[in-house]
């Protein structure tokens, strides 16, 4: 039983009696002994109280569980090192990797994290691809207020946008673009003219599938206009990510409930493991994964409550 699933049955059980009820109206809805409630409430419960114990509380005051435990995997790490790399040098960096290896939750942990220190974290949505739209969502992103201030230009939205970081450029400032391979290739002059204007005294981080690579480097090769400068303003570097090992695997199952490294063995073999430019096995997508770990969770609360009658007492 997921340890964190235990925390949210306990909350639950304080919550209603807090409410009102009482451990002993609790322990009458599971159809479970007034004692299971009592060293659940006192945190003697590691050796008595069973999952089957459990999961007839959780069914009683109606907790489901469906939050994720993260884990530090050398993907999260690595994405982590760029944003505190760009924010540190100031530098404008860019990240390239396949969908589902963990890049918007580094950058929402580190952007949590660095709450206060000039950490702007943006990401693109499907409907703001095309420069106006991108700049005004920017814009709002940022706090900055535009009502009032009739139409504005594209031109006119990235020189509120770039004076924002002026303004602020004694903290350093990071901005982070995550999907930035869904901008249209206006959107994506506009790093140009923020470069130019910041140089050496903000950085900025942009982040994407594989299709952000091979945007920015296909219009180098055939002379698109900006793209060059583009590339030359990122360092004409794309960092890749590793992908999820075995072991990693193992941590990220141990994590969410599941302790038997034969199931995550199993599990990471499901996913269909590639090799990768280090001559490693690892996943490339955490979703397959994490879709595999909560029916595995599934099964076993399904296989436990298969095993007490309903309104069975104990």
């Amino acid at each position: 039983m997921n340890a964190a699933f235990k925390s949210q049955i306990r909350t639950a059980i304080e919550a209603f009696v807090e409410a009102g009820g009482s451990a002993a109206q609790v322990a009458r809805k599971a159809g479970l002994n007034d004692a299971y409630i009592s060293l659940i409430r006192n945190g003697k419960d590691s050796e008595t109280v069973k999952n089957e114990h459990w999961i007839k509380i959780a069914r009683a005051l109606d907790v489901r569980f469906d939050s994720w435990q993260t884990v530090e995997t050398q993907n999260l790490r690595i994405v982590t090192q760029v944003l505190a790399d760009a924010k540190d040098t100031s530098l404008f960096m860019a990240v390239s990797h396949n969908a589902g290896s963990g890049k918007s939750l580094a950058c929402r942990e580190f952007a949590t994290s660095n709450s206060g220190q000039a950490v702007y974290l943006y990401r693109v949505e499907h409907g703001e691809t095309n420069k106006v739209d991108f700049l005004r969502s920017l814009a709002q992103a940022l706090g900055i207020d535009t009502k009032g201030r009739g139409y504005l230009s594209a031109n006119r939205l990235a020189e509120i946008c770039i004076d924002f970081f002026v303004r602020r450029l004694d903290q350093a400032p990071l901005l982070i673009i995550d999907e930035a391979d869904k901008l249209t290739d206006k959107a994506l002059r506009f790093f140009i003219s923020l470069y130019n204007a910041v140089e050496g005294r903000m950085g900025c981080v942009i982040l994407g599938t594989e299709n952000l690579k091979k945007k920015i480097k296909s219009g180098v090769f055939h002379n698109r206009n900006g793209f060059d400068e583009i590339d030359s303003r990122f360092g004409r570097r794309f960092i890749r990510l590793v992908g999820v090992t075995k072991q990693e695997c193992r941590a990220i199952c141990a994590a969410n409930g599941i302790d038997s490294n034969k199931i995550a063995d199993a599990l990471f073999e499901e996913c269909e493991p590639i090799t990768n430019s280090y001559n490693m096995r690892v996943l490339r997508d955490l979703r397959p994964l994490e879709r595999k770990i909560k029916r595995e969770l599934l099964k076993e609360i399904e296989s436990s409550e298969a095993l007490i009658p309903a309104g069975s007492a104990q």
